[in-house]
């Protein structure tokens, strides 16, 4: 387990997923979902998903899973270091119906990655910036998507920077490990396209930056380029 799992998860502990899922349960089921996951899980189904397959990493209550599966997702897999966000996930997925096509994972992905297998599409809906280590996450997510891969980081720009950087300080100053990391937006880019993607959908909120990439010279669409992948 690298270093970051321990802030990370007592970030998102039991107390602060359990509330978080008492509020999204008083809304209306179609504005359940997060504002930056309802955005990737358009941008995606505008892609296509029937009969493909997700690889969620840091998924949380499982919004992209859910937003997708009446899509015509075929299997998912989410990978979560927070225990109560993937007991929560877990929850949700069976209240949905649609448990017995997710595979769950909970730890570090980076010290995962070799257990879990490839996938169609592959997603960190604000992941990267909970992350110290930038490159290790982005290669070793980058490399299981064998079709589309997709992330919400946060724009780079001076207030988003400023804003991190008050939030952080006063987490020091209350004695909190936890920290968000606001990563060069061009070297993430540019990382990604050495993996042989390009970017088809490019969106931003004030504070999000939200980027789909589509491997080069895929054969086809709307169906599985892998045969599928079974939940783990």
């Amino acid at each position: 387990m690298s270093a970051c799992c321990p802030s990370v998860a007592g970030q998102f502990d039991r107390d602060y997923v359990e509330a978080e899922l008492a509020s999204r349960r008083k809304k209306p089921a179609h504005k359940r979902l997060g504002k930056t996951a309802r955005r990737l899980v358009e941008a995606l189904s505008d892609l296509g998903v029937r009969d493909q397959t997700l690889l969620d990493i840091g998924g949380g209550l499982g919004d992209i899973q859910a937003g997708l599966f009446p899509q015509g997702l075929r299997g998912a897999v989410h990978v979560e270091v927070s225990e109560p966000y993937s007991a929560a996930a877990r929850d949700v997925a069976q209240e949905s119906g649609f448990e017995d096509r997710v595979g769950f994972h909970v730890g570090d992905f980076a010290s995962l990655a070799e257990q879990i297998p490839a996938a169609d599409v592959v997603t960190l809906d604000r992941v990267i910036c909970c992350y110290p280590d930038m490159p290790a996450i982005l290669g070793a997510s980058v490399s299981k998507a064998r079709r589309v891969y997709a992330i919400v980081v946060p724009r780079n720009a001076w207030p988003v920077r400023l804003f991190v950087a008050v939030e952080n300080l006063q987490r020091r100053l209350k004695k909190n490990p936890f920290r968000t990391f606001v990563y060069s937006t061009q070297e993430m880019d540019s990382r990604i396209r050495a993996h042989g993607f390009e970017p088809v959908d490019k969106r931003s909120t004030l504070t999000w930056w939200i980027r789909v990439y589509r491997v080069l010279d895929h054969p086809g669409e709307g169906a599985s380029a892998t045969g599928g992948l079974p939940p783990a």
